[in-house]
């Protein structure tokens, strides 16, 4: 039989499988992220290469960014971003390998840039509130305390712990991002798996938190905090038999109602609605709520801290929680535009995710994630911080929206969602930049500069390394060497006076091994370190207890009223023959 040959007309279009990358990707993403990297390349070279100052600044921060942006899109366009199936897991011991060399990299990073510089007015209430708790004063008793618990602990326990010195402040926060990072990478690989983008996501949270700051402050910690019981909650909530998910809410729960209650409060309040609304989280939820708090009263107790006292601390400056003047207040302008781009590059694209997964919207599973981007959200716009240390909840709100919305079916072992190929890809870039960014601003020192200028913070700070006293290991600039040695000879000078330090130079009592003023504010911000209502109250305080010499920075009578400034006058004679301080002496 004659074999019947039939020409098709039809063409089959072929069309890439699900998942896989599309032939034009990867040679088009190379190619893109090397010109990127070039680019790159050119801004971070000039910045490096040039004199010190805000051009060679700004260079090096934009130049690191755009090269973390470029190798991101190399890491994509290779396959490194993409999902991979829980039977294609990293080995672990590889896996958790690279973790520690990255936890071990993190520390030494701190460790290091921690070192760099002095912010005076804000670390003023960090070096003051964990010196008078070193030497027995009380919260709320001895002086007025509207600072987390968790900050003025923490600094507390830095001194008890690592010694009276500026570099336990950083030793603590090296610390804290260790165990941060141990414990986020644990809830990440449970709820995404052993894979390289779920490690980069954890370094990410360091880098845009704690490695941008470097030392002990509350809104870094808050941050990460934050980010652990949201992904615990979020954990247990599709794990509710899983024990290890039950116990690390429990704890990240205890921990996040120590820190920055603007954020800390929304977050616990709407996370803890789900969790009762669900009905295999109910009671266990309410247990843990209560056993909680139980032990948040007796650590409170243990540390003689009181409760109530916290609450009025809290209370006396709430007005300020509900402003947005602090939204990109001491920022420069560079500065506000890059806040601006990391928030939109986070943000703006989910709209796509809510439209392709707008029926699970109809479901309770996106909820906790739209509580932490609407709660980061108003972290980042009411905080006054540098952007990137507010990000961390929006971003990971950002990641888990997305994995709520386009992971349809939840399966009872392993891991639980695993994100579409293109959402990995873009998300894991979005960390990748933000994490450069952070490590860049860590190096410059941003955290710094933006309460720094333009009096401690100098773009060269290799001209001095303190040898000895409290800031030992100290690279600093002119002004504030200058600074230290002039307060020094204060000090010897008034050895048998009675001393009062002004703003941005409260840290002198713990640096110089003086008592801090019982009854007096940490440091003078009527609004923010005590109630407005109580400023003339803690004035005449410090006129009544006749203080033998006040001293301030050259004329920085900051946040002080003209009218109190002319009382200080009246009682006081002023002394201005030292280049960098003026002294008012109590007249006999």
């Amino acid at each position: 039989m004659k074999e019947i040959k039939i020409k098709s007309r039809i063409k089959i279009k072929k069309e890439t499988p699900k998942g896989e990358t599309s032939p034009w990707f990867k040679p088009a993403g190379i190619a893109v992220g090397v010109l990127i990297f070039l680019a790159g390349m050119m801004t971070f070279s000039a910045g490096v290469s040039a004199a010190p100052g805000e051009k060679a600044h700004q260079d090096f921060v934009t130049g690191f960014i755009v090269l973390g942006g470029a190798v991101g899109i190399i890491a994509a366009a290779l396959g490194w971003f993409d999902p991979a199936p829980p039977q294609a897991a990293v080995k672990a011991r590889l896996f958790y390998g690279v973790a520690a060399a990255a936890c071990a990299g993190m520390a030494v990073f701190i460790r290091r840039y921690g070192m760099h510089q002095i912010g005076g007015f804000d670390h003023s209430a960090l070096v003051d509130a964990g010196w008078r708790l070193f030497n027995g004063q009380k919260a709320y008793v001895d002086f007025p305390c509207t600072l987390p618990v968790a900050f003025i602990l923490g600094a507390k326990f830095a001194f008890q712990w690592f010694g009276v010195y500026w570099r336990s402040f950083v030793v603590i926060t090296a610390v804290f991002s260790m165990v941060s990072f141990g414990w986020s990478l644990y809830l990440l690989v449970a709820l995404f798996g052993r894979h390289w983008p779920t490690l980069l996501w954890a370094i990410a949270l360091q880098a845009i938190s704690l490695m941008l700051a470097s030392y002990w402050w509350y809104n870094p910690i808050t941050a990460v905090t934050a980010v652990l019981y949201f992904l615990s909650a979020v954990y247990w909530l599709h794990r509710p038999g899983a024990r290890g998910a039950m116990v690390s809410y429990g704890v990240a729960l205890l921990a996040v109602v120590t820190m920055k209650p603007n954020v800390a409060g929304p977050v616990v309040l709407f996370v803890s609605i789900i969790l009762v609304l669900s009905p295999r989280h109910r009671w266990k939820t309410l247990l843990i709520s209560a056993g909680a708090l139980a032990a948040f009263l007796i650590f409170l107790w243990i540390n003689q801290l009181s409760f109530t006292g916290m609450l009025k601390g809290f209370m006396s400056v709430a007005e300020r929680g509900v402003t947005f003047k602090q939204f990109l207040q001491d920022l420069s302008p560079v500065a506000r535009r890059a806040a601006i781009g990391a928030a939109a590059i986070v943000v703006l694209p989910l709209a796509a995710a809510i439209f392709q997964g707008r029926r699970a919207l109809l479901s309770r599973r996106p909820l906790m994630a739209l509580v932490a981007l609407a709660v980061g959200l108003y972290g980042f716009i009411n905080n006054g911080e540098q952007k990137l240390i507010d990000m961390p909840l929006v971003l990971f709100g950002a990641i888990l929206l997305v994995a709520e919305l386009r992971w349809t079916t939840i399966p009872e072992s392993g891991p639980v969602f695993s994100l579409p190929t293109a959402w990995n890809r873009y998300l894991t870039w979005v960390c990748v930049v933000l994490a450069a960014g952070g490590i860049a601003q860590g190096i410059g020192r941003d955290r710094i500069k933006a309460i720094g200028m333009p009096l401690f913070f100098e773009y060269d700070d290799s001209k001095h390394v303190l040898d000895s006293g409290f800031f030992q290991g100290l690279h600093c600039g002119d002004v504030f060497f200058e600074v230290n040695r002039e307060l020094l000879e204060v000090v010897r000078r008034e050895s048998s006076s009675t001393l009062w330090f002004g703003p941005r130079i409260q840290w002198a009592y713990a640096a110089y091994g003086k008592p801090s003023p019982r009854g007096q504010p940490i440091w003078w911000h009527p609004g923010v370190s005590f109630a407005l209502a109580d400023e003339d109250t803690y004035f005449n305080r410090l006129l009544e207890s006749r203080t033998d010499a006040l001293v301030f920075l050259k004329n920085d009578v900051a946040y002080y009223a003209q009218e109190k400034v002319q009382r200080l006058t009246q009682t006081y004679s002023v002394d201005q023959s030292f280049p960098m301080l003026t002294i008012l002496r109590r007249r006999k």
